[in-house]
């Protein structure tokens, strides 16, 4: 008796059952062995400050979306390995120049942010490697000169002094600075007071606003 012959004398619902699984076996024979058609191979490219989605149908490849993630600049980032070998070059020549005079930098902050503080302990670990000063985490303040993101304090005929220091930082450190010499303070004695808003580059570069 051969397949045909035995279908016939199923009864109802066994003809069903064999139907079933008839087709169960062609989808998972589907699943497993696709059509001749092409299948589209998606993967996500990454940029900075963006997301770029592409669909990709070999040999062609065509951008099908794009996301622009606004990243919070107010967020602290980590100072890059180039800013900071930069900024510690020029910082050895400000010592070199000035070698005679024995400059010292205090790093002080207001209170209140977080990211100001991380600022300062950044900066201040730079100076203390060129024996230039530290930064004073104890020193926080409430209130002091709120005119200006920054203010740095010199003493007696130390505004060169104090530009060629604030050249020296730039590639770290940025902002509006109010630069007041006081003439009780011995010329090789600073202090930089961190007031403003940071605001964060990719490479980890400040400017305190």
């Amino acid at each position: 008796m051969n397949l045909l012959q035995r279908y016939r004398r199923l009864n109802f619902w066994n003809k069903i059952a064999v139907w079933v699984s008839i087709c169960s076996i062609l989808g998972l024979l589907y699943l497993f062995f696709p059509s001749g058609q092409s299948k589209a191979n998606i993967h996500v490219n990454h940029s900075p400050g963006a997301l770029i989605q592409n669909a990709v149908d070999s040999p062609n490849s065509v951008q099908i979306g794009s996301v622009t993630i606004n990243q919070d600049k107010q967020q602290y980032r980590p100072i890059s390995s180039e800013i900071e070998s930069s900024v510690e070059n020029k910082l050895a020549n400000f010592h070199k120049k000035y070698v005679g005079m024995s400059p010292i930098v205090n790093v002080e902050y207001e209170s209140g942010n977080n990211e100001r503080f991380k600022v300062g302990a950044t900066l201040g670990e730079m100076l203390t490697k060129q024996s230039l000063g530290h930064f004073d985490a104890t020193s926080a303040s409430i209130g002091r000169f709120p005119g200006y993101a920054i203010t740095l304090h010199c003493g007696k005929n130390g505004s060169e002094m104090a530009s060629d220091f604030l050249s020296a930082i730039s590639p770290y450190l940025t902002g509006q600075v109010n630069v007041v010499i006081l003439s009780q303070w011995p010329s090789n004695q600073m202090r930089l007071y961190l007031n403003g808003t940071p605001s964060f580059s990719e490479n980890g570069s400040v400017t305190i606003k």
